[in-house]
Formats: C-alpha cells, sequence, structure tokens
C-alpha cells in the first residue's frame, strides 16, 4: 500500500453495485490532486459522494455536474470503457486521465499531472513558429533538426521543394522517417535511394559537415548538413 500511496499518480479503483458508482479505492496522490481529505481517502466507499464533488468541483462543476460525472462513470464501467483524456482544473492544472479495465469487471482510473509538460510542449511550437517565420525570408530551402533526430523547423521553401505535404511535416517528426519517405519517392534515384537514405540517416550521429546533390524531378539542388553546438 505504501508504494501505491506514494507513487507519482492520482490513481481510484471504481466499482458499480446496483447501478451506483462506488470508489473501491484512493491513493493519497489523488487526494493531493483534487483537494480531497485524507479521512475520505482512508474510506472510498463511504466518502464516494464527496470525493466525486471535490473532483467535480475542481473543474468548476456543480452538483448537478457531479450526477452527469457519477452517471458518465457507471455507464463506462458497465460498457468496460477505456479511455485516455485531457482534464483542466481551475487552478490551471492540466491532468491526464486513463481509464482501463481490470479482470473482476472494476475499473482502474489514474490521472497524471502534465501541466509541465504541456507548458514545455507549447513554448517549443511557439518558438518554432518563429523560427519558421525567419526561415520563410530566406530564398534557400531550410530545414533544421535537433540531436534526438527530429525535425523543430523548417521553412516553406524547403517543403515545395522536396513535395512534403503540411500534414507529414510537424514539429517533432523523426528525421529518419523523413529521409526513408524521400527515397520511398524516388528522390534519392531508383537504383541506391534506400541506401543513400540510409548513409544520411548514419551521418546524423557523426555530427559532421556533408554535402552533397539532390535531385527532385527535373530540378537539381545543393545540399549543405551543418551541426550546430
Amino acid at each position: 500500500d505504501a508504494v501505491i500511496h506514494n507513487m507519482d499518480q492520482g490513481l481510484i479503483i471504481v466499482s458499480e453495485v446496483d447501478k451506483k458508482l462506488v470508489i473501491d479505492f484512493a491513493n493519497k496522490r489523488y487526494g493531493e490532486l483534487f483537494g480531497i481529505p485524507d479521512e475520505w481517502i482512508a474510506e472510498p466507499r463511504k466518502y464516494t459522494k464527496q470525493i466525486i464533488a471535490s473532483r467535480a468541483k475542481w473543474r468548476g462543476g456543480t452538483p448537478s455536474s457531479s450526477k452527469v460525472v457519477v452517471d458518465e462513470m457507471v455507464a463506462s464501467i458497465v460498457a468496460g470503457t477505456e479511455y485516455s483524456r485531457r482534464l483542466e482544473g481551475l487552478d490551471g492544472r492540466i491532468l491526464e486521465a486513463r481509464q482501463r479495465a481490470l479482470p473482476d469487471g472494476r475499473m482502474i482510473r489514474t490521472f497524471t499531472d502534465i501541466t509541465e509538460l504541456e507548458a514545455l510542449e507549447s513554448n517549443a511550437r511557439a518558438q518554432s513558429e518563429i523560427l519558421r517565420n525567419v526561415l520563410d525570408v530566406a530564398g534557400q530551402g531550410i530545414a533544421a533538426g535537433n540531436s534526438d533526430n527530429k525535425l523543430i523547423a523548417w521553412n516553406d521553401t524547403y517543403r515545395k521543394m522536396l513535395g512534403f505535404s503540411d500534414d507529414f511535416l510537424q514539429v517533432g517528426t523523426s528525421l529518419i522517417d523523413l529521409n526513408l519517405d524521400l527515397a520511398k519517392r524516388g528522390v534519392y534515384g531508383s537504383e541506391r535511394g534506400d541506401e543513400i537514405a540510409r548513409e544520411i540517416i548514419a551521418s546524423f550521429s557523426n555530427r559532421k559537415p556533408t554535402r552533397g546533390e539532390m535531385r527532385v524531378g527535373d530540378q537539381a539542388y545543393d545540399v549543405i548538413a551543418t551541426p550546430t553546438e
């Protein structure tokens, strides 16, 4: 029990009894996330209604919305529904909620605080957009990746030159997948396309400047790769 109560995730186990929701277990972290007293966490079956009301209040809910939450939870238990969803609280925190079925028919629900992670990802997207606006001024096709071989920025000239779709080029797109896509489309030639793509991928770890020629249709491009600190 000590391990479960001290884990980073909030956790509850819920069941349905005579079409009513019952919280069979809740750990301390769940109480911390939703401002629930230790007394209720110690006896969750006895305080199920109060616990659900506290969680609804965390999201700005009312007593009537608590009933909606209970009805949805009971329905999901009966149906054996598993899911992952994002919850936002009035305090500005963001939680990832997951529900999984247990062999005995009950449901285990976990809640992970992803507030800092979301802020980092949002900042990364904003910085990437600023960089893209700067790069778009240049007349060259430019793309940048990080040490994890993930795409972090590119300009529209680069996308158009190599025929990538807007959906394919995203912050975090694997540079390996990007090069394999070019090989698949014959950008590196039909005979040694896959081999060339893998040579380029292998060069990522070497972090040495490289220069070569790439042909897309009737167009020939001078390609320069330069590692940064």
